[in-house]
């Protein structure tokens, strides 16, 4: 069975008018389902400093095509990307976090399924 776990602990810090933003970390879980070709893409974003969960999406996508979530709370917007590459059997994801209209927090990262 192949799988990838990316566990990442990021700070992304940025000011902005009413002060700095929290710190999150980004954790994604990626595994076959039981079709070929086809992924289950977990993926959760929490704010380190409350333990809030930001973001939460699962996202079910075919190998060799891009797959998107999306979530908004107010003035702040929570995107996930991902991709999965047969060829290299490689991992793609990205995810943003943007406050009214400006990227806050972003982390991308590729990794290879084994």
């Amino acid at each position: 069975m192949r799988r990838a776990l990316i566990v990442l602990a990021t700070s992304f810090l940025s000011t902005v008018a009413l002060g700095s933003e929290p710190v999150y970390s980004f954790d994604l879980d990626v595994s076959p389902t039981d079709e070929t070709g086809f992924y289950m893409c977990r993926a959760t974003v929490t704010n380190l400093e409350t333990g809030e969960l930001v973001f939460g999406p699962a996202i079910q996508l075919s190998a060799d095509s891009p797959a998107n979530a999306r979530s908004a709370d107010g003035d702040c917007m929570s995107e996930l990307s991902v991709f999965v590459d047969s060829k290299t059997s490689r991992v793609t994801a990205e995810v943003r976090i943007t406050r009214a209209g400006t990227v806050v927090a972003a982390q991308r990262t590729s990794v290879a399924i084994r």
